[in-house]
């Protein structure tokens, strides 16, 4: 029953966002921060394919580097499939960790440097599994 909800959730946010903005978008980018294991990008590309079959759509991601030596054990994704499968769409930063707060000014410059984001997501937090209250930071 959450995945059902979860799957009107995403629609409802799309169908709201992309209103209105038919002809707007020949091209659309997005850009996802903290998204692995990739499931937002997922409902995105389920979405486009659907009611946006013509829009010709790029995104790009970043992520806790999941193969970098220093993401601890609790951070580690199990599932990296759509990071294997397109490793050139995400973004680890200058250190390869992905962890977005080492990010310079620099670095965001040459991300943004290659043309404008239209929608721009954030999923993440810091491991919380253990302390649950913690859980909302």
């Amino acid at each position: 029953q959450n995945d059902i909800k979860t799957e009107v959730l995403f629609r409802e946010f799309f169908l709201v966002f992309f209103h209105g903005h038919d002809n707007q978008f020949e091209d659309f980018r997005s850009f996802h921060l903290c998204e692995a294991p990739g499931h937002f990008i997922s409902a995105l590309d389920r979405f486009i394919c659907t009611f946006h079959s013509n829009m010709d759509w790029f995104w790009e991601a970043n992520s806790l580097n999941p193969h970098h030596e220093t993401t601890s054990t609790c951070d580690m994704i199990l599932e990296d499939e759509i990071i294997l499968d397109q490793p050139s769409r995400w973004h680890f930063g200058k250190d390869g960790s992905g962890d977005i707060r080492k990010w310079d000014y620099e670095y965001l410059s040459s991300l943004v440097g290659s043309g404008r984001y239209y929608l721009v997501t954030a999923d993440g937090s810091f491991y919380t599994q253990v302390k649950c209250i913690l859980s909302n930071r």
